[in-house]
């Protein structure tokens, strides 16, 4: 439970509470390209968190170990993220990637076209 103190417009402060959702919601899927070891692999990210990402693969899975590279491929640019792999399902084709390093700036581009995606399924917003 998330709590929050406002002030409203006679200097009143009020409490309110606002449920913190347990697991990020699905979006819109991202398509995602994974590199582990000399193995490839194409994808959409299903479900993206701050620590996260939990990708489907769209081609049934080689042998995938260890350190990954997860690429966003966007509209207006790649976004290129480095972690482990975490969990791997081949009979689902899903995998769970940690996710430890973001190229600089990339963080923003993925939030962009993650907020796009959500409000109108349409193009990346302008940059």
């Amino acid at each position: 439970m998330l709590r929050v103190n406002t002030v409203g417009n006679v200097g009143r402060h009020e409490e309110r509470t606002a449920e913190k959702p347990a697991n990020p919601s699905p979006l819109p899927p991202l398509p995602v390209t994974i590199r582990c070891g000399s193995a490839t692999l194409a994808g959409y990210a299903e479900i993206l968190s701050e620590t996260e990402v939990l990708v489907q693969a769209l081609e049934e899975m080689p042998p995938l170990d260890g350190e990954c590279e997860v690429v966003f491929d966007l509209s207006k640019g790649s976004v290129t993220a480095r972690g482990r792999l975490l969990t791997i399902d081949p009979n689902a084709r899903l995998l769970r990637i940690s996710l430890d390093r973001i190229a600089r700036g990339g963080a923003l581009l993925l939030a962009a076209a993650v907020l796009a995606k959500e409000t109108d399924e349409g193009d990346d917003p302008p940059l």
